[in-house]
C-alpha cells in the first residue's frame, strides 16, 4: 500500500488472456527441466563427455532454483509481469546458446543460462495468478497451474525421445524459441503494473552461498560425482552443502536486504508449508526419475514404453491438481487435502516396496497413477496458503520460496534415491527400497501437513487479494 494506492492494478484480465499468458511460460520452464533427459546419451555420443553429460541437467537446475528468489523480490518491487518478459528473453537466448553450441563446455554455459530464465517462468506465473483473484478463486487457478506444469514435466522425456530420434538433440532446445515467442505475446497482453517502481538492492552474498549450496547438493545427483568410487566424496559434497545452507539462512537473517526472508520461517503455517513443499519435491522427483528406469532396468522396456507408462501417471496428477482446486474453491478447506492424499499415498508406496516384483506391469501403472492422484492434491494447496500468509505485497517472493523448497527437496531426493539404488546388491532390491524411502517421504509430507495451523481460507481472506 502506498499513498492509499492498491499495490497491483485493480483491473482484473480476462480469465483466457490471463490463464494463457501465465500457462504458455510455466509449461515451458517445467518441460525445460525434463525435456533433456531422453537426449542425454545422443549429447554424451555428439560430444565424447558421457563421464561428464549429467552436468547438463545440473546447470540447469542449479541456476532454476538460484534465480527464483530473484524473479520474486524484482516482481515484487518492479513488476511481474515486466520480469516475466525478461525471464522469458533470457530463457529463449539460452536455448539459442544451446541450439548452436559447438562444444559440450558452450552446452552447459547455455544451460545455465536457460536455467536463469526458467527459475522466473515458474514463480512469476503463480504470483501473477495470485495478484488477479481472491483466495478461494485463486484456488482453483492453482490446481490448473499445477495440472499444466506437472503434466509438462512428466511429458517432457516422452517428447524429448520423439524429437531426439525425428530430429536430433538440437530440436529439444530449438521448440523453446517459437514457444518462447509465444509466451512473450501472451504476457504482454496482461496489464501493466500501475505503481512506481521501487528501490530494491540484492545481496551478492545470499546469491553466492545459495548458489554455493545448490551447486553441492546437485553434485550428488550426478553419476560421475553423487555415485563415484568413494563414498568419502559424496560425504564431503553433502557436508560442504549443509555448511553453505546454514551459513545462507545465518546470513538472511542479519543481512538488511535479505534474499530470502528470514522473517516468513517466523510464521508456522509459512514454515510447515515450505517443508511440505520440500518433501513433495524429493517425492516427486524420485518416483518420476526412478519410475522409468524401473521399468526399462527391471521389467527390460524399451525408452519410448517406459516414457508411454508415464502418461496415466501424468493423468492422476493433472486430475489430482484440478479435483484439489475445485474443493478447494468450494469448501474453504486448504491442508486437509494434503494432509489425506499424501496418506494414501505413503501407504500405496509401501505396499509397492513390500511386493514390488509380484505386480504386473499394468497393475504397478494402476497404482502409480494412484500415488499421482495424491501428489497433485499439494503444490497448488502450497502457493495458495503462503501467498495468503506473507500477503499480496510479497507475493512474488512466496512463490519462490515455495519453489526454493521444492527444489532443495527434489535435490535431496534424487541424491538419497541414487544412493538407495547404488548401494543395493539387485536391481529388484534396489527399487523396493527407493519406493520404501518414497513412502517416507510422503509420510513426513502428511505430518507436515496436518500440523499447518492455516488450514481453511476464512470469510476475512475472500477479499484479501
Amino acid at each position: 500500500m502506498k499513498n492509499g494506492e492498491p499495490e497491483e492494478p485493480a483491473q482484473e484480465p480476462s480469465v483466457v488472456v490471463l490463464f494463457l499468458g501465465v500457462a504458455v511460460p510455466l509449461l515451458l520452464g517445467m518441460m525445460d527441466q525434463t525435456i533433456v533427459s531422453t537426449a542425454l546419451y545422443d549429447i554424451s555420443r555428439s560430444f565424447a563427455s558421457f563421464e561428464l553429460v549429467s552436468w547438463v541437467v545440473i546447470a540447469y537446475l542449479a541456476a532454476n532454483a538460484i534465480s527464483a528468489p530473484l524473479y520474486g523480490r524484482l516482481g515484487d518491487a518492479i513488476g511481474r509481469r515486466r520480469m516475466m518478459c525478461i525471464s522469458l528473453a533470457i530463457s529463449m537466448a539460452g536455448s539459442a546458446g544451446c541450439v548452436l553450441a559447438p562444444s559440450f563446455a558452450w552446452l552447459v554455459i547455455a544451460r545455465a543460462v536457460q536455467g536463469l530464465g526458467g527459475g522466473g517462468l515458474i514463480a512469476l506465473a503463480q504470483a501473477l495468478v495470485s495478484q488477479a483473484f481472491e483466495p478461494r478463486l485463486r484456488a482453483r487457478f492453482q490446481g490448473y497451474l499445477a495440472t499444466v506444469g506437472m503434466s509438462a514435466s512428466t511429458m517432457g522425456p516422452v517428447l524429448g525421445g520423439i524429437l531426439t530420434e525425428a530430429f536430433g538433440w538440437r530440436a529439444i532446445f530449438a521448440l523453446n524459441l517459437p514457444l518462447g515467442l509465444l509466451g512473450l505475446i501472451l504476457v504482454l497482453r496482461l496489464p501493466p503494473r500501475k505503481r512506481p517502481r521501487d528501490e530494491l538492492r540484492i545481496n551478492g552474498l545470499s546469491v553466492a552461498l545459495l548458489a554455493a549450496s545448490m551447486l553441492l547438493l546437485l553434485a550428488l545427483t550426478a553419476p560421475g560425482i553423487g555415485a563415484l568410487q568413494t563414498r568419502w566424496t559424496a560425504g564431503t559434497l553433502l557436508v560442504g552443502a549443509g555448511i553453505a545452507t546454514l551459513l545462507f539462512f545465518r546470513h538472511e537473517g542479519r543481512t538488511k536486504y535479505p534474499l530470502f526472508p528470514i522473517v516468513f520461517l517466523r510464521n508456522k503455517s509459512i514454515r510447515m508449508s515450505c517443508a511440505l513443499a520440500l518433501f513433495h519435491g524429493a517425492l516427486y522427483v524420485s518416483l518420476f526419475t526412478f519410475i522409468p528406469v524401473y521399468f526399462g532396468a527391471a521389467r527390460e522396456f524399451s525408452a519410448a514404453e517406459s516414457g508411454l507408462l508415464l502418461l496415466p501417471v501424468t493423468l492422476g496428477v493433472g486430475m489430482g491438481s484440478l479435483l484439489t482446486g475445485y474443493l478447494v474453491s468450494r469448501t474453504g478447506q486448504m491442508n486437509l487435502f494434503p494432509a489425506a492424499g499424501l496418506a494414501i499415498a505413503s501407504m500405496i508406496l509401501i505396499v509397492i516396496g513390500l511386493f514390488t516384483a509380484q505386480f504386473s506391469v499394468a497393475a504397478l501403472a494402476g497404482l502409480f497413477s494412484l500415488v499421482a492422484l495424491a501428489l497433485g492434491t499439494v503444490m497448488g494447496v502450497v502457493q495458495l496458503i503462503v501467498q495468503i500468509e506473507t500477503g499480496d505485497g510479497m507475493l512474488g517472493i512466496a512463490s519462490a520460496s515455495v519453489l526454493l523448497a521444492r527444489s532443495l527437496g527434489a535435490s535431496i531426493g534424487a541424491a538419497a534415491s541414487g544412493l538407495v539404488i547404488g548401494s543395493s546388491a539387485a536391481i529388484d532390491a534396489g527399487f523396493s527400497w527407493l519406493f520404501l524411502l518414497d513412502a517416507c517421504f510422503a509420510l513426513c509430507g502428511m505430518l507436515l501437513a496436518w500440523l499447518i495451523p492455516h488450514g481453511r481460507i476464512g470469510k476475512t481472506e475472500l477479499g484479501h487479494s
